[in-house]
């Protein structure tokens, strides 16, 4: 009895094992239900939607603003997998959950007038890493060998990771040589902004199809929606409030990728063609 049941195990796991080994099963005029695959590149973020604030202000009273990072020093990277449901020909719902890094950076300059005229000059960057799970319409268009496609929808992700890195130059001409001091720090940036973050997701690629696999190119864009800064705890991070006089601003976060797509289909096959597999 033993012997069977182990008999039944490992064939099952063995035959399961060569209908993931064997993307695509084709049956001749049939649409395959389901594609999967692994989809990866590299990515920039800009902060947008900026609100600024600041602890300390101008001489007229407004806050002192930052100067934010051109977006391509803000380089990040993103992978994860795709699952698509065919729907009608060329018309497919997928899922595309994936791990992305936002990443950016801005820079703070401060002086005091008069007769000390010390200077601060304050560079922070800023990585956040989120698992986003997009969900979407897709839409292939008529190609044999080399085809073009769109897909768009919305997505949800939620923070996994949230880091930041500070540098500050101080300068004091007061003390008897000129001196100037250098430093640089790393901190957890959780605290000063939600965990959360969603938005509207889009791209545009083509795919060269092989016998059994599709590999492409794709770009994409995310346009975050909601404020990530933490305005009940904006002011809370004492170590970089009070040493560095920084505050987050109000922003939002749009993100653009280029990836790399690989994808196989597979459809489901009656139960008289299973045996197939185990062969």
């Amino acid at each position: 009895m033993k012997k069977f049941y182990l008999f039944i195990k490992y064939g099952i796991v063995s035959c399961l094992f060569s209908v993931v080994l064997n993307p695509v099963v084709w049956s001749q005029g049939i649409t395959p239900n389901f594609s999967f695959g692994l989809r990866g590149g590299i990515n920039t973020s800009i902060a947008y939607g900026i609100e600024p604030f600041s602890i300390l202000s101008n001489f007229d009273g407004s806050p002192s603003e930052k100067k934010y990072q051109s977006f391509e020093k803000n380089l990040g990277a993103n992978f994860g997998a795709l699952v698509y449901y065919n729907l009608a020909n060329g018309l497919k719902i997928g899922f595309l959950p994936t791990f992305t890094t936002y990443n950016y950076g801005y820079n703070s300059a401060y002086a005091w007038a008069g007769s000390a005229n010390t200077t601060y000059d304050i560079a922070f960057s800023q990585l956040s890493g989120y698992i986003e799970l997009p969900l979407v319409l897709y839409y292939e268009f008529a190609g044999r060998t080399l085809v073009p496609y769109l897909q768009g929808g919305g997505f949800y992700g939620f923070s996994v990771v949230s880091t930041g890195n500070v540098s500050y130059t101080y300068s004091d001409p007061l003390m008897s040589q000129a001196t100037e001091f250098i430093d640089e720090t790393e901190y957890n940036n959780s605290s000063r902004f939600i965990k959360s973050n969603y938005g509207i997701t889009g791209s545009a690629g083509m795919y060269y199809r092989f016998e059994k696999t599709k590999l492409g190119l794709e770009f994409a864009a995310n346009m975050g929606l909601p404020n990530l800064a933490n305005i009940k705890n904006r002011y809370g991070a004492n170590n970089l409030t009070g040493l560095y006089y920084d505050a987050p601003d109000d922003l939002k976060m749009l993100n653009f990728s280029i990836n790399i797509v690989y994808m196989v289909s597979l459809r489901w096959v009656e139960r008289k063609k299973f045996s197939s597999f185990c062969n």
